[in-house]
């Protein structure tokens, strides 16, 4: 089981703060719900900055009883709408009150600026697509419109994941608030069986309890609430349309530089104005505009990069500043964030820069919504340069080891978190998809095998820079964070990569981890001679198998020396 209890954490800090940074979906409600052990303090802490009823800090996992598992339908036509019929499609900037689960933990957020989308017909009925708005289903449930009302009636099929080979379906219900001695939960309402929202002028408004008594929720198919609900929701028109750049202008790549990571992005130029695309790399052809004032540049806060399916929200440009505030409830500082009209960057055309002139108040925000901080991606005392193109093969800058955590017996994993520079010895931006890195165990360059890492389907040595198998390894821009199996070593090593368009390439120094803060590893002549005393196999509960089946796997095998190596085994 993997241990996220430092995720958690950093979700409680965020939720403390005024600026809230937007949720990125789960990929998997089982995965999410059968592998986390988070502290309670950690959760305590933060369900009291949710957003909505006060809920119990319990951690849930609907799937582990026999019950539960019973009512799985593999194979059942579960009718779900992924397809709308014909009809006009509004397209929405949807508000509200939302629930969500966090590694089984259940949080609460006040979000803006979400994706909504609603297909009207011509018989009367709508078609409401990813009703919860913090688990994008990219499927629908349907209303009906009376006048002004529109009416929804529930329970509605929505979601069906198939995971290790079962089905399990999700639906969506009316669900309403109920208090015990140990704390508030969702059951299924009793008292109705649907939901109402009401038409005004250009908006769609949710028309129920908007204190969060009653809620529309993603359940199993008993009408188990799953972690997952929305309520207070309201769909108002978008009006905003996004920046167009001139057909006719040249751009040349420059480099966005600020939290030491960076990328690059196309900057133009058109009279006294300056465009910048690819602020936001997920949506790399959507333009920013600044206006030349003399030695500065001015961006204007507010500016509408479109809709971001992948997150499903709006994103915007928004720009703020941060100060450091005393919180009197855990007595400590904190940084909260605030918008700006503006941000102005000192502008060098000779040089080809612009660059922020101030940390505190020079902050570029990718932004779900523009009314506040509600952010995707945050750019500190930004910095653009014009970067010539790099020729041939460089040497990349030496990667940094962030955190080691040995391998546990009890968690059956130990692992790594380190930092690869985007960057060569010189500075200079790399292309990313030219780049790889390597580990090495002892003096050994390590091979990942689809048998201990049971999400790859063949063994990898060179690990692309932004791969993830959204399992045993992770990525987060520079940072990296690889789950590992293996004891009985005394360093680890990381290396990265750059292979020029020629195919030549270049190596990083490798950066070294001593396990016991030592200088000396174990050849791999050394490690090869050892022999196998014992080999014993554990669930992942910890307990002991005489011979595995069907399933995930320890494998543990013991040296004549007393050193041992772990590793993770899947038996089909």
């Amino acid at each position: 089981m993997k241990k996220f209890t430092l995720a958690v954490l950093a979700a409680a800090f965020v939720l403390s703060m005024s600026a809230q940074k937007v949720v990125r979906p789960q990929r998997s409600l089982q995965k999410a719900f059968a592998e986390t052990q988070v502290e309670a303090g950690a959760v305590n802490k933060l369900m009291e900055n949710k957003a909505g009823k006060p809920l119990a800090a319990k951690k849930i996992n609907p799937f582990k009883s026999a019950v539960k598992q019973s009512v799985t339908r593999a194979g059942e036509d579960f009718n779900i709408i992924t397809e709308a019929p014909e009809g006009r499609t509004e397209v929405y900037s949807l508000s509200g009150l939302a629930y969500y689960s966090f590694w089984g933990y259940i949080m609460g957020v006040s979000h803006e600026g979400t994706l909504g989308q609603i297909v009207y017909c011509d018989d009367n009925t709508v078609y409401i697509k990813n009703p919860i708005s913090q688990f994008a289903t990219n499927s629908y449930i349907k209303g009906t419109i009376d006048g002004d009302e529109i009416t929804v009636k529930l329970p509605q099929p929505i979601y069906q994941e198939d995971y290790d080979g079962e089905v399990y379906n999700y639906q969506i219900e009316r669900l309403a608030y109920s208090e015990d001695e140990e704390g508030g939960w969702y059951y299924r309402d009793e008292n109705s069986s649907e939901v109402k929202f009401t038409l005004r002028n250009d908006s769609v408004i949710w028309a129920e309890d908007t204190l969060g008594d009653v809620m529309l929720g993603l359940c199993d198919d008993t009408g188990e609430w799953m972690g997952y609900g929305d309520y207070n929701m309201v769909y108002s028109k978008v009006t905003d349309t996004v920046v167009e750049a001139p057909a006719d202008m040249t751009c040349e790549d420059w480099v966005l530089k600020a939290n030491d990571d960076g990328h690059f992005v196309k900057v133009g130029f058109s009279g006294k104005d300056v465009y910048v695309g690819g602020i936001y790399e997920t949506m790399p052809d959507a333009f920013v505009k600044g206006t030349i004032d003399g030695d500065k540049v001015v961006f204007k806060s507010g500016q509408y990069l479109g809709p971001d399916e992948s997150l499903n929200c709006h994103a915007y440009f928004v720009t703020g500043g941060s100060e450091m505030v005393w919180d009197d409830v855990y007595m400590e500082w904190y940084s909260s964030s605030y918008m700006t009209e503006q941000i102005e960057l000192s502008y060098d055309a000779e040089a080809k820069t612009m660059i922020a002139d101030s940390k505190n108040d020079s902050t570029m925000f990718i932004n779900s919504g523009k009314a506040r901080i509600y952010y995707i991606e945050a750019f500190d005392a930004p910095e653009f340069r014009y970067q010539a193109p790099v020729v041939g093969a460089v040497k990349p800058a030496t990667p940094e080891f962030l955190e080691f955590s040995p391998y546990d017996e009890y968690y059956g994993y130990g692992y790594v978190d380190f930092i690869v520079p985007k960057f060569d010895v010189d500075g200079r931006m790399l292309d990313t998809d030219k780049m790889h890195y390597n580990l090495f165990i002892d003096d050994e360059l390590f091979t990942f095998y689809p048998d201990e890492y049971i999400a790859l389907t063949e063994e990898m040595t060179n690990v692309p820079y932004d791969f993830t198998d959204s399992y045993d390894i992770y990525d987060n821009g520079t940072e990296k964070m690889i789950y590992f199996y293996t004891t009985g070593f005394e360093k680890i090593g990381v290396r990265s990569t750059y292979t020029a368009d020629n195919g030549e390439s270049k190596d990083s120094e490798i950066a070294w981890y001593y396990v016991n803060g030592g200088t000396v590893g174990i050849n791999a002549a050394e490690a090869g001679a050892k022999g196998v005393k014992s080999v014993v196999y554990t669930d992942l509960s910890g307990r002991r198998v005489a011979k595995p089946v069907r399933g995930i796997y320890i494998k543990t095998e013991v040296y004549d020396d007393g050193t041992q190596k772990s590793v993770k085994m899947l038996r089909r």
